[in-house]
């Protein structure tokens, strides 16, 4: 279950310095306008090409400092279906393949659409389409349990959520790796709750007894 998150302000606050990458393909307006963004709050802001762990490697090798972000926006809002989630996953692998060969370990942010949307949404049947981005955030489930030096962290999108809303939740990240953001930006993260009608059913028992 994912329950609503109080703890981020909605106002941008003073933020140190950080180094990001952003990963996907040349042009994607995703991307730049998240850079965009991000550069505006002042920080310092690389682009990725995709490619195999070896080419990925060359280009995080090349830039003047290690990124302390990584954000996996390759193939985001792409709407190929499951084969570009496969292309996804395999991205995904590339990247922390590539940055533990050199000993770095940023955290890597994997970017979805809709894929926990169901968690928070009353209408759940929205985009049947985009539900192939699933593959994605279970993937980088277990992508998070393998990688012993990269934090792997999920933030999905509702298809109704400009990806500018992410700013917030990437600049004020804190101990939870996964974020879902609904249609106005509101975050919402994993808790464990016990049904109400489990809760009522334990009730009746017990005053039967």
């Amino acid at each position: 279950d994912f329950c609503l998150s109080r703890g981020l302000g909605d106002v941008y606050k003073r933020q140190a310095v950080q180094r990001w990458a952003v990963l996907a393909e040349a042009g994607q307006g995703a991307a730049l306008r998240l850079a965009e963004q991000l550069r505006a709050q002042g920080q310092q802001v690389d682009l990725l090409q995709p490619g195999d762990a070896q080419a990925l490697a060359a280009q995080l090798g090349a830039f003047a400092q290690p990124p302390e972000h990584v954000l996996h926006l390759a193939g985001f809002d792409s709407g190929t279906g499951l084969d570009g989630q496969a292309e996804r996953c395999m991205q995904a692998a590339a990247l922390v393949q590539a940055c533990e060969s050199l000993t770095i370990a940023p955290q890597c942010w994997l970017f979805s659409r809709g894929a926990a949307e169901h968690l928070y949404s009353v209408d759940t049947a929205a985009e049947v389409a985009a539900i192939g981005d699933a593959a994605l955030w279970g993937f980088g489930r277990t992508l998070a349990n393998e990688s012993p030096h990269c934090r792997i962290r999920l933030l999905d999108l509702a298809h109704a959520a400009a990806v500018e809303l992410a700013v917030p939740a990437l600049l004020h990240a804190d101990s939870e790796t996964e974020l879902a953001l609904d249609a106005e930006g509101r975050r919402y993260v994993p808790r464990l709750r016990v049904p109400v009608s489990y809760t009522h059913l334990r009730a009746h028992e017990t005053g039967r007894n």
